[in-house]
């Protein structure tokens, strides 16, 4: 519930300080069950038309309505990219907002509501960071004015059919606050297992690019992990 709310309160803030970005791929798409007779010029209307419409897809993550959820689609070139356990994630695309004090990271369709939906049981792939003096931090945290590494600050992110919040972060920026490496806990939503997570994002097109070496790393990391969990140690 803690991370439905923060969502909420994460599409306040961005949809107020969103800047220009481009387009991203593969745009959410609607059903379009509208009568031709209610559309058409002509005295023969054609029958309904069952054509599927691409939503646009603006800069600042303009909402939708989706699957019966209303959701916020963001676009841009920035990227994630994450280890979580044995599992590696990609998240794209989307845009970064810095402030003064710090920076925020919206990637993918999060869920504006209903809450229960982002918190249950997700149906679509987003990742959300805040760190630095945000307006979410409770108490008087360190400002994220500079690159450096910061613990103060929000990691959540979801997956069809899992949310998942990280705890103990360490979040280092670099470029200017353009890049960032990402470690924490991640803790997947209603289950109390911890899973180690590694990653990193990067907010513009050169940078995303740089983060396909970090993706090849995380994935053999992933599979070492998935190598020594399967593997029957030798007979002594």
């Amino acid at each position: 519930m803690r991370r439905a709310v923060i969502t909420a309160c994460a599409l306040a803030v961005v949809a107020t300080a969103c800047p220009g970005g481009d387009s991203g791929p593969d745009p959410l798409t609607v059903e379009d069950t509208t009568p031709a007779a209610e559309v058409a010029t002509t005295t023969t209307a054609p029958p309904p038309s069952t054509t599927t419409t691409a939503l646009p897809c603006p800069a600042g993550g303009e909402p939708a309505r989706v699957e019966g959820v209303n959701v916020r689609r963001f676009c841009g070139p920035a990227r994630a990219v994450l280890r979580v356990g044995m599992d590696v994630h990609v998240f794209a695309p989307g845009l970064c907002v810095p402030h003064d004090d710090w920076i925020e990271v919206h990637l993918g369709v999060e869920v504006v509501e209903p809450a229960a939906e982002a918190a249950a049981e997700p149906r679509f792939r987003s990742f959300t960071l805040f760190v630095g003096r945000h307006p979410l931090e409770s108490g008087d945290p360190p400002a994220a004015t500079t690159d450096g590494t910061y613990h103060a600050g929000i990691i959540s992110f979801s997956v069809p059919g899992a949310a998942f919040a990280v705890e103990d972060k360490t979040i280092t920026l670099a470029d200017q606050r353009t890049t960032g490496d990402l470690a924490g806990v991640a803790f997947r939503a209603g289950t109390p297992e911890p899973l180690e997570l590694r990653g990193a994002f990067a907010c513009d097109a050169g940078g995303a690019s740089a983060l396909d070496d970090r993706l090849a790393g995380l994935r053999e990391e992933a599979d070492s992990l998935l190598d020594g969990a399967t593997t029957l140690p030798s007979p002594s």
